[in-house]
């Protein structure tokens, strides 16, 4: 029977999907002090950030739904590059934010992208953990217990 059927969601693609979701959600937060929000701060990653979160959204949910994705080689590719591009927008500022302080958004950004290349890792490398949906429990049998010595 298959793992979807049984009520098996896997955790890879869920980690993926949650980072991509804090990436977007990222974007409109501000990155810097007192110089606003990825929007307005980049000229073209925060567009680069935003199609590849999208596109780990909808390789995420196609391989959760069971469909025959490009999720296994694409999820891992995708994650390290956005993870690569936030560390590098943290380690050098952008010219719009040149020494400005670092603030909330580039952090969850950073855990976002952190959060799809492991999401992205663990389903192409095959590490099954997955989430058990259908409530099943291992059944157990009782035992006769065992007779005294008298």
């Amino acid at each position: 029977m298959d793992d979807r059927a049984r009520g098996r969601i896997e955790a890879g693609p869920v980690l993926a999907a949650v980072g991509a979701a804090l990436l977007l959600v990222s974007l409109f937060l501000d990155w810097y002090e007192e110089v606003g929000t990825a929007w307005e701060v980049f000229e073209v990653w925060d567009v680069v950030l935003a199609a590849l979160a999208l596109v780990t959204l909808y390789s995420a949910f196609e391989e959760i739904s069971g469909r025959e994705p490009l999720a296994e080689r694409l999820l891992p590719l995708v994650g390290v590059v956005a993870f690569v591009i936030v560390l590098s927008q943290l380690i050098n500022d952008p010219p719009a934010a040149t020494d400005a302080a670092a603030d909330t958004g580039i952090w969850l950004a950073l855990a976002g992208s952190a959060l799809m290349a492991v999401g992205g890792i663990l389903t192409s490398s095959h590490i099954s953990i997955a989430l058990v949906t259908d409530g099943a429990r291992t059944e157990t049998r009782a035992t006769e217990p065992l007779e005294r010595e008298r």
